[in-house]
């Protein structure tokens, strides 16, 4: 490349069939790839062997690319700093014109040298016929692709007159597999794609014809390939304007277009397929001469017509033909050699089972059934032919027509399987089962040995037959009505046994055979126990539908002990109770009300049978006006009884087991109550029968007659004092002190103070705290004179105990409290309990107001709380002094200030202290925080002898914004008008909590206008100057305060130079005319504004 200037290019390239249409300037950059030109006469080379210099990938060979450049020059600023131009975006998309008159940075499809032959990759290759045989290939690139045979051997009549290896050589490999006269040629189009070569002749040794290949005869295959290169370059689509075919050449073209591979690579080829012998395909035939069978074995008799292997399956009759390779891995099989003297010869194949469904295990095999229609298909391959690969068999047609119908022999009784019996309800025991074959059952139960025993199998048959009538199958049919089906149902003669084929086999309520069979014995009697259940069976035989049936035996004998004995089936069968299915019910539930403890309820119960209680309590209050039994149950309270006569206690101490809270006193309660029987089923697991819902939510009768589980309205007992909880007190007026308590729980509480000592005139004529003492604490503190008492309706809500008056010494009066004096307060507080357990709207059958007493309940209805309590909240509140509630007031006399400082002069009524502070003119009035806040206060003693004194307070500040640093100090801006407000409070007087300070509307008469002094000149700060224009500076500067400006600027020093300031500023302000601001308004004209 070339620059018209000096300047550095850089270049990018994507492939054309990217899709990429640009790419932008900051793309070409990150490739990396540039160089830098230092004239405009200079040429300069960028070489890009990858997408960008940092990828692993160089570019593809036998691909286009579009080629992006693009540049900068390199021009430079006035302090010779680089100031490059760029190139824009669509200088870089312009297509380039010409080599030289560019016009644009994009070279579009420009290819990359395809310099590599195509790698021949070998797949497979097979002889397809007696004379065709398939090469398949693969190319690594686009190419072609030719194959020819050769004559493995060099000498011999075959080798002498057709191409063998020997005529293979460097200087005519090419032309010799191309084909002198045969060619077998294929284009390759996708690189990696199997293509494939058949071959069918061979050229004869001089080229001049050629002839088919033999059948079972050896050949080499050598194959040669060559890419299109040359032909994709010159005809792509599209061209770069630099293109030239010749540059298209590459050292490994010598004949064609495209890169061709070696001898060396064709011979790798020819030893990589190997050796290929055409076949021999002609199969031999079946003839099928005899079949007989016995109850488990199949013998076929049959003969070839050549010498060969022939195998035998058997299949159910009428199911699908075998495949070849399913008759194969039966492996049933027997070798047959021709004799053409003697060509009726036989050979036998015995079959001994069904299939081999094991490949793990192939000696396995599935046996034959007995009495089951088969169908026998045979297939047969002959002999491997020298050299060839498989052996030729016959046909599926042929195997097809072989099919020779048989029926094992069945000499057998059916076998049954006992599986498992249970009751399923109090009358009914189910009996699960299994025989082995097509068949009939019946069952029968007795719960004692039949009367007269069974003398033989006839009469054994004929007791368990007479009960047919309450026997019947899982599907509601009786017993002896229906078939268990096997597959030998689907040859029988339609409609005899309801089986015409697999879709009546399949349906649901027909049994199968070697799968459970349910027979249900209805008609006995609720939890007894038989111990003589006997089922029997007779099979199909022998025209499907029993007419001479083989039948199950019965006998005693242990000899004959067997699953096709009825005694057995019974032995196995054992002893089955019929089920227990009636629900409990409570003879006895009770409990204690008010309970004997304050957090538990204890049950008492008993059932009329053995079993098991559980108990859930729910808040009487609390909306539930049921619970579901997974709710009893999730309580987890419990208790089991093991005879009707037992007594059970189950103790709830909380909703559920695994809360965390216990049951709150003082509450009632609904307690429900359920039950489980211990009833087992036949395996003795649990089979519990259930107290039903509606029993549950039945209230209780009475103790001894509950019918029904649900007790209402049980309370349990407060044992507990209520707690007082201090929660502040003060003085309200010179006379009166107000108490805030709470309580935990309902209740009444009562105040009084006392005087805090016991000596002095005030204590020896009134209530001290000595005189509140165990024995009368309640009396004093409720008051004998004045009473002061709040009825508490909701805990832990506030109440206001308001006292005005204290006790004499005796209780024979009262007097007021006094101003400005202490006093210690007792308080004494009592819950409501019994009144409130026996006037509850709902008690409940257990209730008995004897049991509401309680150990804390001396003088009332309630539990009351202790001395000590009382003396706890007493310290808690701590002295409370009745108050001073007069303010001072402030008088303002004088107010001065410098330039950071304001100082007030002011005085007061009374002594106390005075806080001010200044805020900017016409702002809003601090509040009386924020002058506290600002902490430029001063004291001030009065004097009456001299009320005019005064005090004064300095204000060096505006604020203390920084509450972690409350030494730091706003300070107050010179020249600025603000206005001073002042707060004042007394002195705290004795015993009291807080001081009195003025009103807020007198702070903001306190108002009085104040200006700091300015005597400072204005401070600029240098920012930055710079050059904006050719014939323009531009200088960023800041001032302190509120200014006008103006700049002057000379090349060299002015003169005359400066004599002094004044000279300096009309030098300055003689240039105005050429300074103005940002904003365009002339230097000298505009102001710079701050907040004054």
């Amino acid at each position: 490349f070339q620059l018209n200037e000096a300047g550095t290019a850089y270049c990018r390239v994507t492939r054309t069939d990217s899709g990429e249409t640009t790419l932008l300037i900051n793309q070409v950059l990150s490739a990396n790839y540039g160089a830098e030109v230092l004239t405009p006469s200079a040429t300069g080379y960028i070489t890009v062997d990858k997408l960008e210099n940092r990828d692993s990938k160089v570019l593809y060979e036998a691909a286009q690319y579009d080629v992006y450049c693009w540049a900068k020059d390199s021009a430079v600023d006035t302090q010779s700093a680089a100031r490059p131009n760029y190139m824009t975006q669509d200088y870089l998309d312009l297509a380039t014109a010409g080599r030289t008159t560019p016009a644009g940075g994009k070279t579009q499809y420009v290819w990359v040298k395809d310099m590599t032959p195509p790698t021949v990759i070998y797949v497979s290759s097979e002889a397809l016929t007696q004379s065709i045989i398939q090469i398949t290939l693969q190319l690594s690139e686009p190419g072609t692709v030719w194959c020819h045979p050769a004559v493995p051997e060099t000498t011999g009549a075959y080798a002498t007159t057709h191409l063998d290896i020997g005529d293979v050589v460097e200087g005519n490999y090419i032309e010799r597999i191309k084909g002198m006269h045969a060619s077998f040629r294929e284009y390759v189009h996708v690189p990696f794609f199997n293509v494939d070569v058949e071959v069918d002749k061979v050229d004869v040794e001089d080229g001049s014809g050629s002839d088919y290949l033999l059948q079972e005869t050896p050949y080499n295959i050598y194959c040669f390939a060559e890419d299109d290169w040359r032909i994709e370059a010159q005809y792509a689509g599209d061209l770069s304007i630099n293109f030239d075919v010749a540059n298209a050449a590459t050292p490994n073209m010598t004949q064609g277009d495209g890169n061709e591979i070696s001898l060396a690579h064709a011979e790798e080829i020819r030893d990589a397929i190997g050796i290929v012998t055409t076949l021999d395909l002609t199969p031999p035939s079946i003839t099928m001469v005899d079949i007989s069978s016995g109850e488990t074995t199949i013998t076929v008799t049959l003969r070839l017509d050549e010498t060969g292997t022939a195998w035998c399956q058997a299949v159910r009759y009428d199911f699908n033909v075998p495949t070849i390779l399913e008759i194969l891995d039966t492996n049933f099989y027997n070798t047959y050699t021709f004799d053409p003297l003697s060509p009726t010869d036989t050979t036998t194949v015995e079959l001994i089972g069904y299939d081999r469904p094991k490949n793990a295990y192939n000696d396995y095999v599935s046996p034959l059934v007995l009495g089951v229609d088969y169908d026998v298909y045979c297939y047969a391959d002959d002999d491997l032919c020298q050299g060839c690969k498989v052996t030729n068999g016959v046909s599926f047609s042929h195997v097809s027509n072989t099919r020779t119908f048989i029926r094992t022999k069945d000499y057998t009784r059916p076998h049954m399987r006992y599986i498992t019996a249970e009751s399923i309800a109090r009358d009914q025991i189910l009996v699960t089962l299994q025989v082995d074959e097509g068949s009939r059952v019946w069952c029968a139960a007795w719960q004692n040995a039949p009367t007269p025993p069974f003398a033989d199998t006839a009469a054994a048959i004929a007791a368990i037959k007479a009960k047919q009538d309450d026997c019947f199958d899982g599907r509601g049919r009786a017993c002896g009505s229906f078939w268990i089906y096997d597959l030998d149902d689907f040859e029988d003669v339609p409609g005899d046994d309801n089986v015409a084929g697999q879709a009546d086999y399949d349906k649901w309520e027909n049994w199968k055979y070697n799968q459970d069979v349910d027979i249900i014995l209805f008609g006995l009697t609720e939890e007894q126990d038989y111990q003589y259940i006997y089922c029997y069976a007779e099979d199909d035989e022998n025209d499907g539908i029993g007419a001479l049936a083989n039948k199950m035996i019965y006998s005693s004998l242990p000899a004959d002990a067997y699953s096709d004995n009825v005694y057995t089936m019974g032995q196995e069968i054992g002893t089955v109770q019929t089920l227990d299915e009636s629900p409990p019910s409570f003879t006895y539930l009770a409990m204690e009300d008010p309970t004997a403890f304050n957090d538990r309820i204890i049950v008492t119960f008993q059932l009329n049978e053995a079993g098991t209680a559980y108990c859930r309590v729910t808040r009487t209050d609390s909306g539930e006006t049921t619970l579901l039994i997974n709710q009893v149950l999730s309580a987890n309270y419990g208790a089991e009884v093991l005879t009707p006569s037992a007594t059970g206690y189950i103790t709830v101490d909380k909703l559920e087991n695994r809360d965390s809270k216990v049951l709150y006193e003082a509450a009632q309660y609904d307690v429900y109550c359920w039950a489980k029987d211990s009833a087992v089923d036949t395996q003795s697991a649990a089979r519990p029968n259930y107290m039903t819902q509606d029993y549950l939510d039945l209230a209780t009768a009475g103790r001894t007659t509950p019918a029904g589980g649900k007790t209402q309205y049980v309370w349990v007992k407060d044992m507990t004092p209520p707690t007082v909880i201090y929660v502040s007190s003060e003085a309200l007026t010179q006379s009166i002190i107000q108490i805030t308590l709470q309580l935990s729980e309902p209740g009444t509480v009562w105040c009084h103070p006392a005087v805090p000592e016991t000596t002095g005139a005030y204590a020896t004529t009134h209530l001290d705290i000595g005189d509140v003492v165990e024995g009368n604490y309640i009396e004093r503190i409720k008051g004998m004179h004045a009473s002061f008492r709040e009825y508490v309706h909701v805990p832990f809500f506030n109440v206001d105990v308001e006292v005005d008056k204290v006790d004499v010494e005796d209780g024979s009066g009262s007097d007021y409290l006094l101003q400005e004096t202490p006093y210690n307060i007792y308080c004494f507080a009592e819950d409501d309990w019994r009144i409130e357990a026996q006037y509850a709207g709902d008690l409940s059958i257990n209730f008995d107001v004897a049991n509401a007493a309680t150990p804390n309940m001396t003088q009332g209805d309630g539990n009351e709380i202790s001395l000590a309590h009382a003396e706890e909240i007493r310290d808690a509140i701590g002295i409370v002094t009745t108050l001073d509630l007069t303010p001072p007031s402030i008088t303002m006399v004088d107010i001065s200030s410098g330039e950071t400082t304001i100082t007030v002069t002011l005085r007061l009524d009374e002594t106390g202290t005075a806080w001010c502070q200044a805020v900017r003119y016409d702002f809003n009035v601090p509040t009386i925080l924020e002058i506290l806040d600002t902490n430029f206060y001063n004291t001030y003693t009065f004097d009456p002898l001299s009320p005019t004194d005064t005090t004064t307070v300095e204000l060096i500040g505006y604020d203390r914004p920084k509450n972690a640093y409350n030494d730091y100090v706003s300070p107050l801006v010179l020249g600025v008008d603000y206005d001073v407000y002042c707060y004042a409070d007394d002195d705290l007087c004795q015993g009291c909590k807080v001081t009195n300070g003025v009103s807020f509307s007198h702070v903001s008469n306190t108002r009085t206008f104040i200006r700091t002094k300015d005597y400072t000149r204005p401070h600029m700060r240098y920012i930055t100057a710079e050059s904006i224009a050719r014939d323009q500076i531009l200088v960023t500067l800041q001032v302190d305060e509120g200014s006008r400006v103006w700049c002057a600027a000379w090349q060299n020093a002015p003169t005359p130079p400066f004599a002094d300031t004044a000279a300096a500023i009309a030098a300055i302000k003689a240039k105005q005319d050429d300074c103005f601001d940002g904003r365009g308004r002339a230097c000298g004209s505009f102001w710079i504004y701050d907040l004054d």
